[in-house]
Parts: C-alpha cells; sequence; structure tokens
C-alpha cells in the first residue's frame, strides 16, 4: 500500500538472505526497526490514522512472513521473542548474536 500523504513509506520488502548477506537476519532486524519506528511515530498517527494503521499492517505481515521464513534455522531463543511478539526484545537478540 503506499503512504499516505506526508506519512512515510514503509520500505519494499527484501528478498531472502543470501549466503553474501552479513547476517541472515538483516531482512529481520530491518522489519523489527521498521514496525518500532511506525509505531513511535504519534505524529504520523495523530495526523492520519487511517494511514498509519495501514503502514503498521503492512509492516507487521512482511514482519510476520520473515519470521517465518527465518524461524527454521533461528535459534530457539529467538523464536521465543517472534512468537511471543517480543520484537524488542528479539531485535536485542540479534543485536548482541552479532547479527546485524
Amino acid at each position: 500500500m503506499p503512504a499516505a500523504a506526508g506519512g512515510p513509506s514503509v520500505p519494499a520488502m527484501s528478498a531472502p538472505p543470501t549466503s553474501g548477506d552479513a547476517s541472515p537476519y538483516a531482512a529481520l532486524a530491518g522489519l523489527l526497526r521498521r514496525r518500532l519506528e511506525v509505531i513511535a511515530d504519534h505524529a504520523w498517527r495523530d495526523r492520519d490514522p487511517e494511514g498509519h494503521l495501514d503502514a503498521l499492517r503492512e509492516v507487521s505481515t512482511a514482519l510476520d512472513a520473515e519470521a517465518a521464513q527465518v524461524g527454521s534455522v533461528a535459534p530457539a531463543r529467538l523464536r521465543h521473542f517472534l512468537q511471543q511478539r517480543s520484537y524488542e526484545k528479539a531485535l536485542d537478540f540479534i543485536g548482541e548474536a552479532g547479527g546485524v
């Protein structure tokens, strides 16, 4: 979905990581960060609630898809954070593991 006028757009979703990527979780970490950014943008939410919610839905859908893709190879603790939607903890875990 396109971004609402004046609101930041949700970045295009990246392809699955390849062996040349710095981290197998780079795309996941980017989506986690983007979701947190959208949630934190209260000015956008106040100015354009529908556009803000659309962007949140879009990034959340992409995040669910990416989490499902990496879930089978992700460490158990990361899978737990993703399943429980503890996204800040998941991002911290990826960073601590040297993933991004």
